[in-house]
């Protein structure tokens, strides 16, 4: 009807597939161990999948013959993070009201991977259940999502 022609893969040679499904596993698995350690709900799925990928993706290597693999490129180690960390960023706006300089320019939130657009960390605030992107972030990494938003566990 949309002009798509559907064929079967050729004969003997379903195995091909291979490499992409066992990328596939260790991707998911990274996953849900990410959502596991940060203690987030299921609802943070994408988030985490796009985290192991990325990941994943850091240090792509080369193998001109056994034993003798070299990283094609030198890795930017700075974009890791650990997944779900609580961080406070800054936000000079709320909504289309400017705050004022007595009142806080910082809010808490979970760290949840880099923007696309900008040069920084993107924040899921659940009190204001909205997605912040901010370069200008600390990230603590001793405290709990549980102990700082315990309404997110019941998701």
């Amino acid at each position: 009807m949309h002009g798509t022609s559907i064929r079967a893969a050729p004969p003997k040679r379903q195995d091909k597939n291979g490499l992409v499904e066992r990328r596939w596993q260790e991707i998911t698995k990274m996953a849900w161990s990410y959502l596991t350690e940060a203690k987030l709900p299921k609802s943070f799925w994408f988030w985490a999948l796009q985290e192991a990928n990325l990941r994943c993706n850091l240090l792509p290597v080369t193998c001109k013959k056994e034993g003798d693999c070299r990283p094609e490129e030198k890795p930017d180690y700075r974009v890791l993070f650990p997944f779900g960390a609580i961080g406070a960023f800054r936000r000079y706006r709320d909504g289309s009201r400017d705050r004022s300089k007595f009142e806080s320019q910082c809010m808490l939130g979970i760290a949840l991977g880099r923007s696309e657009y900008t040069n920084g960390m993107v924040f899921y605030n659940p009190e204001l259940d909205n997605f912040c992107a901010s370069a200008d972030y600390v990230l603590d990494k001793r405290r709990l999502v549980g102990e700082v938003f315990p309404s997110i566990l019941y998701d």
